[in-house]
């Protein structure tokens, strides 16, 4: 038997081999051990019917490959002597260290520590100090009596902060050493001096620091920034023997103190660093100018916020007296370093007197903006003009809506004034009251009826009067409407086509003031989409991009009652919808004609092929990137003639523009049975593009197995040649249809010749 041994050098490692007496008689052994570094007891007892371990040692003084041989020699007591052979291998591996040293130290401070170096041989050596430490002092040699242990001092100058390993060897004349892991924990020198830096929230201050090279070689320093809103370039360069400014930014975005700190680094002068103290100070608040507001309504001014951030904020706004200063969006918000324009409006409640407020927007990520506001009432001015449209010979109701601006009742009187009979006949207060009491800042409504008789334009004026000196007046304009075209007018054209058609427009109904004078018109087009529905908004850009339309002569003269429309229609979707085309005479009146505008599918852009193996998912992939300007929101699917085995990801999202990644789809394919190639059609679609694909499943060809008969297979793996017979031998065919039907009418169950061998017979 082999034993084998394996230990660093200058270390020890022991073996006990187990030593078991079944006898009556105890046993007392010689042992022999020879080879290098090989030791143990020369003689050791087992006692009868007992155990004993011998312990064998291996201590190599270093690096080696040892061979030995122990030998023992058992005299069992009765006069019968046994002998044990065992063939020794020991390998001393290199020396590990003799320790982990552990220094916590300063930067740009000495820290001193003793090793000890023991010796381990019977002579003195002289030891060479190696170390990989960086910035270190001491000797360069030791000097150890046989088997003693030296003192060696090591002093450390570390230049920078950090934790470093290293390590320091002894290495005698033999090329024999000793080591020691060493692990610096160094913290920052002191800081040069404290600097005091102040900057206005959302402004930023610039500061300056002298660092010098006294070398003469060009020095790079390494720049560290610790603290909210500093800003600098992570090096410097200094060129031997000369002083450069270090420049950083301090832009707060929150008001308060905080502390920071600002570190050079270099390998050869070290580390300093400057300790930061860091005001940011709330701004000014903003003085706007005093606006002028005219009692009863509101009045804006408007405000600019820039977000420097890389992130949407929302704002909070608070204002010191809400009935009469605020903000016009309900929900204020800034894109990501963009800026937005909001407007403050005023309500003054009397004239001539000056009322300040306050208004702050505040943002927990940047901060807040405070703005001084202040405002005059002046005397009320006219209201919004209000625009009733209603069929000739017809009545229409609109409602007016006044606020009282007061915080205190207040009694007015209403009344219906214009400049024509015939116009104050036609726009009527709808209510027989004349005098209202309206409570502090409550409202009424005054029903107006229109009833035009005319293709004309009606104005006139609905007045509230408090007294003689105040007074409310809100203009109102009439316009007669035309019977609406009962033809159907379309055009249509496939999309990302376009087609120009003209249209004749027949007046009905029309008045000439003068007919020696020509009538002028002018026309509007509107998709009909209330404003209010926010859900279909889109469609009045749809509209807006894929047609133009115009008036070819927008004069008739006398007794001419058709004007020609001419209307180009380039659709980049596919669309159905009508579209309301406005005609209005410029002494009065409006005809509204409805024009279907219908673009079809566009052509295929491309078509894509897609393998796929069956019950397994294949999936390609390609990009694809908005033509128009911007990016755009987007919807992708399958029409829904296609097979459900298509799928595609994402659903919906944002096609990016010219000069940006493009947006990636994925088109995956699962087919479900074999069959014909099935194909699918693939839309991409903004609100004003639109993509298509024709996709078309393939499946993976199927390969029909090769099976081996058995009986020949089994003849060519036992070596033997078949025989002529065995080769062109025909299987036997049997008929399982009619055999399985006799069995079903004898109550038989039907085995086949090769189940016979194996399955009993079935009876009754």
């Amino acid at each position: 038997p082999v034993l084998e041994f394996g230990v660093a050098a200058g270390k020890s490692v022991t073996q006990t081999l187990p030593l078991i007496n079944n006898s009556r008689n105890s046993w007392n052994i010689r042992v022999s051990v020879e080879g290098k570094s090989f030791n143990g007891p020369q003689t050791i007892q087992v006692p009868a019917g007992g155990r004993a371990e011998y312990p064998l040692t291996f201590s190599p003084e270093w690096v080696s490959d040892v061979q030995g041989k122990l030998t023992m020699t058992i005299m069992k007591g009765d006069g019968d002597v046994d002998e044990r052979m065992y063939e020794l291998k020991g390998t001393g591996k290199e020396p590990i260290a003799e320790d982990k040293v552990i220094l916590d130290c300063q930067a740009r401070r000495p820290v001193k520590h003793v090793f000890e170096v023991p010796n381990t041989t019977n002579e003195r050596l002289n030891f060479h100090v190696e170390s990989d430490l960086p910035n270190i002092s001491g000797s360069s040699n030791i000097s150890v009596g046989p088997r003693g242990r030296g003192k060696y001092a090591l002093t450390i100058y570390p230049n920078v902060s950090g934790i470093m390993n290293g390590s320091i060897a002894f290495v005698a004349p033999s090329g024999r050493f000793v080591w020691y892991a060493v692990e610096l924990r160094v913290t920052a020198p002191v800081a040069e001096t404290k600097l005091e830096i102040s900057a206005t929230i959302r402004k930023a201050a610039e500061v300056e620091i002298a660092v010098s090279n006294p070398l003469t070689q060009m020095m790079t320093f390494d720049v560290e920034l610790e603290g909210e809103g500093l800003y600098g370039e992570p090096f410097l360069k200094v060129e031997p023997g000369e002083q450069r400014n270090y420049k950083f930014i301090f832009a707060p975005l929150v008001a308060g103190e905080s502390q920071g700190a600002i570190r050079f680094f270099n390998p050869e002068l070290g580390e300093f660093w400057y300790r930061l103290k860091l005001s940011a100070l709330r701004p000014e608040p903003i003085v706007l100018p005093t606006i002028q507001c005219p009692i009863g309504r509101k009045t804006t001014s408007k405000i600019t916020i820039e977000n420097p951030v890389e992130t949407d904020i929302e704002l909070t706004v608070l204002s010191s007296d809400a009935m009469r200063f605020g903000i016009v969006e309900k929900r204020p918000v800034v894109k990501a370093n963009g800026t937005a324009t909001f407007e403050i409006w005023h309500s003054s409640t009397s004239v001539g007197e000056r009322i300040d407020g306050e208004i702050t927007l505040s943002s927990q990520l940047i901060g807040d903006w405070t703005y001084i506001v202040s405002g005059i009432g002046s005397t009320p001015e006219a209201m919004p003009t209000t625009v009733i449209h209603a069929p000739i010979n017809t009545h229409l109701t609109r409602l007016i809506k006044f606020v009282n601006p007061f915080s205190r009742p207040v009694s007015v009187e209403v009344s219906m004034k214009s400049e024509s009979k015939k116009h104050l006949s036609s726009i009527r207060i709808f209510s027989k009251k004349t005098k209202y009491v309206i409570a502090g800042n409550k409202s009424i409504q005054i029903p107006i009826c229109f009833m035009p008789k005319a293709m004309e334009e009606y104005r006139a004026t609905l007045i509230l009067s408090r007294d003689e000196q105040l007074s409310w007046r809100f203009p109102i304009i009439g316009t007669s409407l035309a019977p609406v075209s009962t033809g159907l007018i379309e055009i249509k054209c496939q999309a990302r086509k376009v087609v120009e058609k003209i249209v004749p427009l027949n007046l009905d109904s029309i008045e000439f003031e003068d007919q020696s004078k020509p009538e002028n018109f002018r026309l509007e087009v509107s998709s009909g989409v209330d404003p209010k529905n926010a859900k279909d908004l889109w469609k009045n850009e749809l509209i807006d991009r894929c047609i133009t339309a115009e008036l070819v002569e927008d004069k008739l003269v006398y007794p001419n009652k058709k004007l020609l429309l001419k209307v180009v229609f380039e659709p980049l979707r596919t669309i159905h919808a009508p579209v309301n085309f406005l005609v209005y005479k410029k002494s009065g009146g409006c005809w509204k004609f409805n024009i279907n505008l219908v673009a079809t599918e566009p052509e295929i852009d491309d078509a894509i092929t897609i393998t796929g193996k069956l019950g397994v998912s294949k999936s390609v992939a390609f990009g694809l990137k908005n033509m128009l300007e911007g990016a755009a929101k987007f919807e992708a699917f399958f029409s829904v003639d296609s097979p459900p085995e298509y799928t595609v990801r994402p659903h919906k999202g944002i096609l990016e523009p010219e000069g940006k990644e493009p947006t990636r789809f994925v088109i995956s394919y699962k087919p479900t049975e074999y069959g014909k190639v099935r194909a699918g059609k693939l839309i991409i679609r903004t609100n004003i593009m639109q993509w298509t694909y024709k996709i078309k499943g393939v499946n993976q060809r199927y390969m029909k197995p090769v099976v081996e008969t058995a009986p020949l297979k089994g003849y060519l793996e036992a070596g033997r040649e078949p025989s002529k017979k065995l080769l062109t031998r025909k299987p036997k065919k049997t008929d399982y249809l009619s055999a399985n039907r006799k069995a079903v009418r004898s109550n038989k169950t039907y085995v086949s010749t090769r189940e016979k061998r194996k399955a009993p017979t079935v009876s009754k």
